[in-house]
């Protein structure tokens, strides 16, 4: 039996995605991705793992990120530091790398805020902040869990 070699920089085509996706719902809890990459060929079991726990995983949340989910991020960045595993956990559907990516990106915005803050006037500043406190106040209730072990959870 000869394997078809694939590069390992190929992008996962949507028949890939479709088998990968089938042969996970056929392990149920316990996935060996040893099989799969068996099974689906090309790939390593790290490379289908990722895959399907990062875009296909039904479970994941693709939303995009709320205000207060923000401050909760920061909020624990500046408490635990870059754990990010233990971070991402207080976050129903959201894996290591979103939150973490998501940090990065907040953190280079505010680094660009203070670059051109320099150049703004006071009252400019002024505006662009009641524009930010009204744009916060529209932002719905979150619509993810808080874990009840989360300093965040609150029994009402």
């Amino acid at each position: 039996m000869q394997t078809k070699k694939m590069s390992s920089r190929s992008l996962f085509s949507p028949k890939e995605d479709e088998k990968l996706i089938m042969l996970v719902e056929r392990c149920g809890k316990k996935v060996d991705w040893r099989t799969i990459s068996f099974d689906m060929e090309g790939r390593t079991p790290r490379q289908y793992r990722e895959r399907y726990n990062n875009y296909l995983n039904p479970n994941l949340n693709k939303q995009e990120w709320t205000h207060f989910e923000d401050e909760i991020l920061i909020s624990q960045y500046n408490k635990i530091g870059s754990k990010w595993q233990q971070i991402s956990e207080m976050f129903a559907g959201r894996t290591v790398a979103a939150v973490r990516n998501r940090f990065l990106l907040l953190k280079k915005k505010q680094n660009s805020n203070f670059s051109r803050s320099d150049s703004t006037t006071d009252s400019e500043y002024d505006m662009k902040s009641e524009v930010k406190t009204a744009i916060v106040q529209q932002i719905p209730l979150p619509l993810f869990e808080i874990p009840k072990d989360s300093i965040f959870y609150c029994n009402v």
